[in-house]
């Protein structure tokens, strides 16, 4: 019976060191996973971040460059014509938006009238 008792315990043994073993393997395969995770969120978030820093440049190095003089340009640019519908009165810290009544639309002369004079 000795023979029976030794083999059954080799045997329990073998098992828990077969199931120990198979849990560290999911234990490390798991952990290898969340690594993985972690790395491939911190690579999105570097991304994420170097994109908004290379946007921010440039809306800095577009901002820079835009003179009073670009800008008035550009919103004559844009002009129909109409004479302003609202108005803005104040000094930027107090200020208020005023709606100005309907008005006739001005007509404004074009370039070639204008070179002439």
């Amino acid at each position: 019976m000795d023979y029976d008792n030794t083999s059954a315990e080799e045997n329990a043994k073998k098992q828990i060191q077969g199931a120990v073993g198979l849990r560290n393997v999911n234990l490390c395969k798991a952990y290898n996973e969340a690594e993985a995770t972690k790395l491939k969120g911190k690579s999105e978030v570097a991304s994420i971040l170097a994109q908004g820093m290379a946007k921010a440049e440039g809306y800095k190095k577009l901002s820079e460059s835009l003179t009073p003089e670009i800008l008035k340009a550009k919103a004559f640019e844009k002009w129909d014509g109409a004479p302003p519908k609202r108005i803005l009165i104040g000094d930027g810290n107090e200020s208020m938006m005023i709606q100005l009544p309907a008005t006739q639309q001005v007509t404004v002369p074009d370039k070639a009238a204008q070179s002439k004079t």
